[in-house]
């Protein structure tokens, strides 16, 4: 394959690009590298022009954190990921597809959106749809350069290719944001339509039991001396437990290192609070986390905008 500018003015800007990278990290830039050094996620991009010693810092903080390169990247703010995989489609000699398409019956949901793969309508003869992720990237640009001028494929955001899969799975996206969690582990959710009797049982034993005590002052009065004795244990239960804890020392963790934290996601309901949003906004980037390891979800109503 021929060599490309990825970063072309109206794109990122390569000087620009490249400022803004140097400061991911405070390690001085080591002339001596070659581009082979880097994750191939983002060795492309030093192939085509942005220099190696400003793609160190991302590679490095990617193996601390344990994440893919291109992560770093869009965790840090330093890329965003249209013009990512715009430079990568340009890389691989392919189009960038930034519209709509048709998918055809072999896509599946969230199957798909999952492999960064979906099977389309032939376009400008390409049958597929990529958005790889991570590894997936160095294969992609490894079969482009073995397929050359015949490659069958096009490229576009994760993001544009998910809300094309989403947007043709309505119905399976509803019951996977409705049921989704008890299917995959219901001990996680409160839907329980096998236990929908138990309630009914309830008020069958409260409607027999309260007949007994209306009618017999005997059984009133073992019932009240059992549910007083339930009572007392319970705060002798709370006391003792109390008693415990006072004055234990809590246990000093060792904090973990980035790569053994998870990706952790933060979903955050709104609904006509666009005055805190700027606030709100501001607190979220100002957490204590990873960038690359933290998944933050915006959610709004339809008619919320």
């Amino acid at each position: 394959m021929r060599d490309v500018p990825v970063l072309a003015d109206g794109d990122a800007g390569a000087s620009a690009f490249t400022n803004r990278i140097s400061h991911v990290s405070e390690q001085p830039a080591i002339a001596s590298f070659h581009p082979s050094a880097l994750p191939p996620e983002i060795a492309f991009l030093a192939e085509c022009g942005v220099p190696v010693q400003a793609l160190l810092p991302v590679a490095e903080k990617a193996r601390q954190q344990g994440v893919s390169a291109e992560s770093v990247l869009f965790g840090e703010g330093l890329l965003d990921e249209t013009s990512f995989y715009q430079a990568l489609a340009r890389h691989c000699e392919v189009d960038f597809q930034r519209g709509a398409v048709e998918m055809v019956a072999t896509a599946r949901f969230p199957h798909s959106i999952h492999a960064g793969v979906v099977e389309i309508v032939p376009v400008a003869g390409a049958r597929w749809l990529m958005a790889p992720r991570g590894k997936a990237i160095g294969r992609l640009i490894a079969l482009a350069r073995q397929r050359g001028a015949q490659a069958d494929f096009a490229i576009t955001s994760p993001a544009h290719l998910s809300a094309i899969v989403q947007k043709h799975f309505v119905h399976e996206r509803l019951l996977a944001a409705s049921f989704g969690i008890a299917q995959a582990d219901p001990a996680l959710s409160a839907y329980h339509p096998k236990a929908t009797f138990k309630p009914l049982i309830l008020t069958v034993l409260l409607l027999a039991i309260f007949p007994a005590m209306v009618i017999s002052s005997v059984v009133s009065m073992f019932v009240a001396l059992f549910l007083g004795t339930v009572f007392l244990l319970a705060i002798f239960t709370r006391l003792m437990a109390l008693i415990a804890v006072t004055g234990a020392s809590e246990p000093k963790n060792a904090p973990l290192h980035d790569r053994c934290l998870p990706i952790y996601t933060l979903v955050v309901p709104l609904y006509d609070e666009v005055a805190i949003l700027p606030e709100l906004v501001r607190a979220l980037d100002n957490l204590d986390y990873p960038r690359a390891k933290l998944d933050i979800k915006l959610v709004v109503e339809a008619n919320d905008f």
